[in-house]
């Protein structure tokens, strides 16, 4: 399929007219390269975000007076406004324009990132926090927007593979990060990390990221409502089973809540004239199977950084009593590949002369191996012997398995629908690491917690990836995605 060369904006089109008008010229490849780096950068802040401040939540309960079940709040409250809004923030990048709404959240999220490390109260602290993950649902859908619509072809399928490489790291840099400034400092840097980096990010952001073209509309309200209220609550739903069990009655009132908000969601989107979520996103098959395995991926990955975090720091049971340093510093076999697989362009490259289903299809094998491996842990088993093998497989496999489904989402819809579809992605990424916690902790409480009973939480994480790599096998096409035109170059 042929690629048409993007527009230009006359210098003497007004900036209104621009702005909604077609796309400026392709920037020089040296000028695109540092925007991917700064939107990069950016996307990895929210990530490291939700897992740099577990590593200091023992002390965050000590200093701010939290409750066991209260200090859960800390990550839920981040995770719970990041997931319901991630919708209504990718959509309106689509209406208002993408680098706006980046710029907008980036500064709200550095504001909000600094007023969580001063935060004197566990009031204050969550407030923060809630406020963390609102900014990230702004800006974070607008970075998948921006690099599918600022780079096609090749560019854009490698621009992607790095992109899906720096998420799956994200986490496991976050542990190790959070272990270094708890040790060496304080908690409170877990917060202010942000701070410097959301500053360079708003410097640059300007300069090198171009406006994205935006599509004039309203913003689907209802849809807005009905989504966001649907998706927070289904976090938290989740959240309260995995504390409290499945039979749960606030939990189950909030299945249930949830249920109705998406049977709302869906019945408004088929309505009206411009959908917060347009359904004809799921209409492609490679991109719905896409859709479902980006969904199934975290609550697979959940079972090895959950997990494996408290084997490494747990003490007695035949667990291996790490600090939080060394615990993160554990994480590097997995890490590494996932960095050397993305700044090698492996996957990318071999797409093109595969296609999507093959680089998917190994990656699956090669993460569901690690998993199966991990299925074996018994007590006292040492770290050489039982942890790097596995983590090593998962690292590889991952990225090869996120590059096929994020561009299999991202390269076949129009300009109009890339923010909504990123907004989509990270939605379903979000509930998908929230059935993890529910699922895979009810799972190793039954089994009797300790080792035991994370090995049975390892066999369901097994089996969410195996439900990934089916999808690879039997949902994405055989030959190199079609793409369409170009945005910019």
């Amino acid at each position: 399929m042929s690629v048409s060369r993007a527009s230009t904006v006359p210098a003497s089109t007004p900036p209104e007219a621009a702005a909604s008008g077609p796309p400026a010229a392709p920037a020089a490849p040296r000028r695109a390269g540092v925007a991917l780096a700064v939107i990069l950068v950016a996307q990895l802040m929210f990530i490291l975000d939700a897992s740099v401040v577990n590593v200091g939540l023992p002390a965050i309960r000590s200093q701010l007076g939290f409750s066991a079940t209260g200090l859960t709040w800390v990550v839920t409250a981040y995770s719970v406004a990041f997931g319901g809004l991630l919708t209504l923030g990718g959509r309106a990048g689509d209406l208002f324009g993408r680098r706006r709404l980046f710029l907008a959240g980036i500064a709200l999220f550095t504001l909000s990132s600094a007023a969580a490390g001063v935060a004197q109260t566990s009031g204050q602290l969550l407030a923060a926090r809630a406020v963390q993950g609102l900014a990230a649902a702004c800006a974070s859908p607008s970075t998948l927007a921006l690099i599918s619509t600022l780079f096609s072809g090749e560019r854009r399928n490698r621009a992607l593979s790095v992109f899906s490489a720096i998420i799956a790291a994200g986490a496991t840099l976050g542990l190790l990060i959070g272990g270094l400034l708890v040790q060496y400092a304080s908690w409170r840097w877990t917060m202010f990390l942000n701070v410097p980096i959301g500053i360079v990010a708003l410097l640059l952001i300007p300069r090198f990221v171009p406006e994205t073209e935006r599509h004039p509309g309203r913003l689907d309200i209802a849809g807005a409502l009905t989504s966001g209220l649907g998706i927070a609550i289904a976090v938290y739903a989740f959240n309260r089973a995995a504390q409290h069990g499945w039979s749960d009655g606030v939990a189950l009132v909030g299945f249930a809540a949830t249920a109705l908000l998406v049977a709302a969601f869906l019945v408004n989107e088929t309505r009206v004239e411009n959908p917060l979520l347009p359904l004809r996103l799921f209409a492609d098959r490679a991109r719905a199977a896409s859709f479902t395995a980006m969904f199934l991926m975290p609550a697979a990955m959940f079972s090895v950084f959950y997990f494996l975090t408290l084997y490494m720091q747990g003490h007695g049971g035949g667990m291996l009593g790490f600090s939080p340093l060394r615990t993160g510093a554990g994480f590097v076999p997995m890490t590494g590949p996932l960095l050397v697989v993305a700044g090698l362009q492996l996957a990318p490259r071999i797409m093109q002369r595969t296609g999507p289903k093959p680089v998917a299809v190994a990656g699956g094998v090669l993460a569901v191996a690690g998993l199966v491996w991990l299925t074996a842990l018994s007590p006292g088993d040492g770290y050489g012997a039982s942890l790097i093998g596995p983590l090593a497989l998962i690292g590889t496999g991952m990225p090869f398995v996120m590059a096929p489904m994020n561009i299999a989402i991202l390269t076949t819809v129009g300009p109009a629908d890339a923010g909504a579809a990123a907004g989509a992605l990270q939605a379903l990424q979000q509930s998908g690491a929230a059935l993890g916690v529910a699922v895979l902790t009810t799972v190793a409480t039954a089994g009797g917690g300790g080792v035991a009973g994370m090995a049975d939480g390892f066999r369901v994480g097994t089996g969410f990836a195996a439900l990934v790599l089916l999808l690879a096998a039997f949902a994405l096409r055989g030959s190199v995605l079609p793409r369409r035109p170009s945005v910019r170059g």
